[in-house]
C-alpha cells in the first residue's frame, strides 16, 4: 500500500505538471478536460473489470481482514493466502495448489475466514452392554491425559452420546483442531487414541462379530500365562528375581494386557498409583520434571524393562512421566495382585526393596544433575538480564539489545 500510494502521487504530480504547461501555452485545457472525460469514460466501461480488481485489492489492504497466513475459504476453494496484490489474492491449498482469486470477486462474494480453533465432531459406535459412563471417562482421559498436535487443549475434549440406534450406542467427541487445512491428520490421532481407550477397557471398535469367541477373559489370561516367552519375561525383571518357577506361573495370570498409543502419555509425576508396568514391545520415555518446570528425558525404555515400581511396592506417586514413542503393548501389576506373595514370602519384600534402592539412587542422580542444569540456566538468563540494563543506563555498546 505503502508503494502504491506513492506512485498513485507522482502520477497526480505528474497530472498537474502537464495541465499547468498547457495553460501557459494557451491551449483550453477546460475544453481538453471534457473531450478526455468522454475517452476516460469509454475506456472505464472497457477496463471495467481491471479496474474493479484494483478498487477489491484497495479495500482489501486497507481494511486488513484478510492477512498473509489467513487461511479462507472461497466458492474457488480454501486455503492460505499467500499474497494480496492490487489485482488478485493468491492462496495456496492443503493439496499445496496455488489459487489467484480476482480481488473483485473476493469484495462481492461471501468469504469465510477459517478460525485457528474450530470445534470437529468425532462419532463411533458400541454395544449397549458397554457402561457409557466408563466409555466417556475412558475416552475424555486418554485425549486430555497428554497433547495432540493440531488440537487444543482448551476446551477440552468432551465425550458425548449423540443418539441410540437399534444394536449400539452413538458416541460423539468434540475438539478443537488448531490447524486449518490440516484436520486430517489431527483427526487421525484423535480416532487412534480413542481406539487404544476403548481397548484398555475391554470394548474394542470392530463391526459385528461373524464368529463367537467362547473364551473367557480368564482363560485368555490363563493362555497368555502359559506361553513360555510371558513367563521368561517375568523372570528376567531384577524385581521378580526371587520368585520360583511356581509363583511366576501363579503371577503371570494376574497381569492385565494394555495397549497404548504414540505419543500417548502413560503414567503422569505426581499422581497417584498402586501399580507397574512391563513392557511387551515398543518404546517409552521417561521424563523428569524438576519444581522449576524444567522438564529432561532420562531414560528410553524398551521390551523388557519395567517402570513405576515405587507406587506398586510403596504407594508413593508417580516419579517421574511415562511417554509412548510408539504403539506401546504391556502388562500392568496392581498391588492387589501381588499382595498374596509377598504375605507369603517376607524375603521377596527384602529383596525388591535392594532392588528399588539401586534404582532410586540412580534416579536421584539424574534429578540432582537435572536442577544443577535449571539453576546455571537462571543464573545465566539472570545475568543477562542485568547485563543489558548495565549496559543501557552506562550508554555502552550493545545497551539497546532486548
Amino acid at each position: 500500500m505503502p508503494r502504491f500510494l506513492g506512485d498513485m502521487s507522482a502520477v497526480v504530480g505528474y497530472a498537474a505538471v502537464l495541465v499547468n504547461l498547457l495553460s501557459r501555452l494557451g491551449v483550453n485545457v477546460t475544453g481538453l478536460i471534457a473531450t478526455s472525460a468522454v475517452a476516460t469514460a469509454v475506456i472505464g466501461l472497457s477496463l471495467q473489470e481491471l479496474l474493479g480488481n484494483l478498487a477489491g485489492g484497495i479495500s482489501l489492504e486497507l481494511e486488513k481482514e484478510i492477512g498473509v497466513g489467513s487461511w479462507i475459504k472461497t466458492e474457488f476453494g480454501s486455503g492460505s493466502v499467500n499474497h494480496v496484490r492490487l489485482r488478485h489474492t493468491s492462496i495456496t491449498t492443503a493439496d499445496g495448489d496455488t489459487i489467484l482469486i480476482p480481488n473483485s470477486v473476493l469484495t462481492k462474494a461471501p468469504v469465510t475466514l477459517l478460525s485457528n480453533s474450530r470445534r470437529r465432531m468425532v462419532k463411533f459406535i458400541l454395544g449397549y452392554r458397554r457402561n457409557p459412563s466408563r466409555v466417556i471417562e475412558a475416552v475424555e482421559y486418554a485425549l486430555a491425559a497428554s497433547p495432540i498436535e493440531g488440537v487444543a487443549l482448551e476446551p477440552k475434549p468432551k465425550c458425548l452420546i449423540t443418539g441410540f440406534e437399534k444394536d449400539n450406542i452413538e458416541y460423539g467427541v468434540q475438539v478443537w483442531l488448531t490447524k486449518p487445512g490440516h484436520e486430517q491428520s489431527a483427526l487421525s490421532a484423535v480416532l487412534m487414541r480413542i481406539y487404544f481407550a476403548l481397548a484398555r477397557i475391554g470394548a474394542p471398535m470392530r463391526p459385528i462379530a461373524q464368529v463367537l469367541d467362547i473364551h473367557s477373559e480368564q482363560q485368555a489370561a490363563e493362555a497368555r500365562a502359559e506361553s513360555p516367552d510371558l513367563i521368561a519375561a517375568l523372570q528376567h525383571i531384577p524385581l521378580f528375581r526371587m520368585l520360583n518357577d511356581e509363583e511366576t506361573a501363579r503371577l503371570a495370570p494376574r497381569l492385565k494386557h494394555l495397549s497404548f498409543a504414540p505419543g500417548e502419555m502413560i503414567l503422569r509425576q505426581g499422581d497417584d498409583g498402586e501399580s507397574m508396568f512391563l513392557i511387551l514391545s515398543g518404546r517409552v520415555s521417561i521424563l523428569l520434571t524438576n519444581d522449576a518446570g524444567l522438564s529432561q528425558q532420562v531414560a528410553v525404555l524398551q521390551a523388557g524393562d519395567f517402570f513405576g515400581e515405587m507406587s506398586l511396592l510403596t504407594g508413593e506417586k508417580r516419579s517421574a512421566t511415562v511417554v509412548g514413542l510408539s504403539q506401546v503393548d504391556c502388562l500392568r501389576l496392581d498391588k492387589v495382585d501381588l499382595y498374596d506373595m509377598l504375605n507369603g514370602r517376607s524375603e521377596i519384600a527384602d529383596d525388591m526393596s535392594l532392588v528399588i534402592a539401586e534404582r532410586q539412587m540412580e534416579l536421584a542422580g539424574i534429578r540432582d544433575q537435572l536442577d544443577r542444569e535449571s539453576s546455571t540456566r537462571r543464573i545465566q538468563a539472570t545475568r543477562e538480564h542485568l547485563l543489558i540494563r548495565i549496559k543501557r543506563f552506562f550508554g555502552l555498546p550493545g545497551s539497546t539489545s532486548a
